[in-house]
């Protein structure tokens, strides 16, 4: 099992390095090609609409608000103007993760190639003139501004999603979006995230200058507890309210080791105290930091989660049982969130490839029985 836990936390971390507001994953060679394949122009969706100067949102930035009416408009001057690319020298034999960009065909060792960053999983380079190409193409298939923010070390965050995105969703909806980091002067990098929703996304960049579309409302036929702190998790629950769930999530310090029931060092010292959450699955202890839980929390509640059973547990608290397949036939996806009786969340239990059905079978006293 330790091989399990190191490429679970390794899969993470790469996550989480592709798709946070820290820098993004470090470019490899690798997977260049797979940059120029997704930069084919698309054909504009039929009778989608341009919207109207007063339908683009607004950030009150001048280069914020330049990119986004460019993006809604699929303004093929605008758009390739928008690029702040920077120089690297290319190497023509590079080798390994965060090596530089090859040099095209020809082209001396060491010469310089302007770029910006990229990133879908793995990190990549788009060079000139491919980035205003890629942003053509995706204005030219439609999308919708979730958020836009500050960045704390300069610049900014715009989160755009598939049309339609930029709504309120609803509870059966977890869609992604790619973020595009901009200078003063234009995009230096775009992201697509590797799993989480752009809500999620999006809060790893709180300073926000046009928010998220507001979490829709709690479905009337969701069951409650009657108690208060168990309810507030039931509710975060079905409307995938991240943020609250992850606010509620105890932290507890724990001295990091090898040892699988540990949390990981890093580059820290063998028992270092570090703020983790417990994860249990198959009968194993993990330990996630406060910036893990956050994807996987996501992960764990799936794209439209609903509440299968809440049961007392025998040494105090409650279990809530959830359904987070996204299709029924689906035999994983039963995960129980323990709680207390205020509402914090202590455990999250993965269960061990179980359906919710299989998992609840594990408990007895129910608050609210099994569907």
């Amino acid at each position: 099992m330790n091989i399990s836990r190191w490429l679970l936390t390794l899969g993470l971390a790469l996550l989480v390095s592709a798709c946070s507001g820290k820098d993004e994953a470090a470019p490899t060679t690798e997977v260049a090609s797979t940059a120029t394949a997704t930069m084919e122009a698309a054909t504009p969706p039929a009778n989608t609409p341009t919207p109207s100067a007063t339908q683009i949102p607004r950030a009150g930035v001048a280069i914020v608000d330049r990119f986004i009416g460019a993006m809604l408009t699929a303004d093929a001057t605008e758009l390739p103007a928008l690029v702040d690319y920077h120089d690297v020298a290319c190497e023509v034999s590079p080798m390994g993760i965060g090596a530089p960009p090859p040099c095209p065909p020809g082209v001396p060792d060491g010469t310089p190639i302007r770029l910006i960053s990229g990133s879908s999983c793995e990190g990549y380079f788009i060079t000139a003139p491919e980035a205003g190409e890629q942003l053509m193409s995706a204005a030219q298939r439609g999308v919708s501004v979730f958020s836009a923010s500050r960045l704390p070390g300069g610049g900014y965050a715009v989160i755009l999603t598939p049309p339609g995105g930029g709504t309120s969703q609803s509870a059966a909806q977890a869609i992604m979006g790619a973020v595009y980091r901009l200078s003063e002067r234009g995009v230096v990098s775009i992201a697509h995230p590797c799993g989480p929703s752009a809500r999620t996304t999006s809060l790893q960049y709180p300073d926000y200058l046009i928010q998220p579309p507001p979490l829709p409302a709690v479905p009337a036929a969701t069951q409650h507890t009657g108690i208060a702190g168990v309810d507030a998790i039931i509710d975060a629950v079905v409307v995938r309210d991240i943020a609250t769930l992850l606010a509620r999530t105890k932290q507890v310090e724990v001295g990091c080791g090898s040892d699988r029931w540990l949390p990981y060092c890093g580059d820290q010292p063998a028992g270092t105290l570090i703020e983790t959450t417990e994860i249990r699955q198959c009968g194993d202890q993990l330990w996630f930091t406060r910036d893990g839980m956050l994807y996987d929390i996501d992960y764990q509640i799936g794209p439209s989660p609903t509440i299968f059973a809440v049961t007392r547990r025998a040494e105090g608290g409650y279990a809530v049982v959830v359904d987070a397949r996204g299709d029924p036939a689906q035999r994983d996806g039963g995960h129980a969130i323990v709680v207390s009786p205020e509402g914090e969340i202590l455990v999250f239990d993965r269960g061990c490839q179980q359906s919710p059905q299989e998992l609840a079978a594990t408990y007895t006293d129910f608050v609210i029985a099994p569907k």
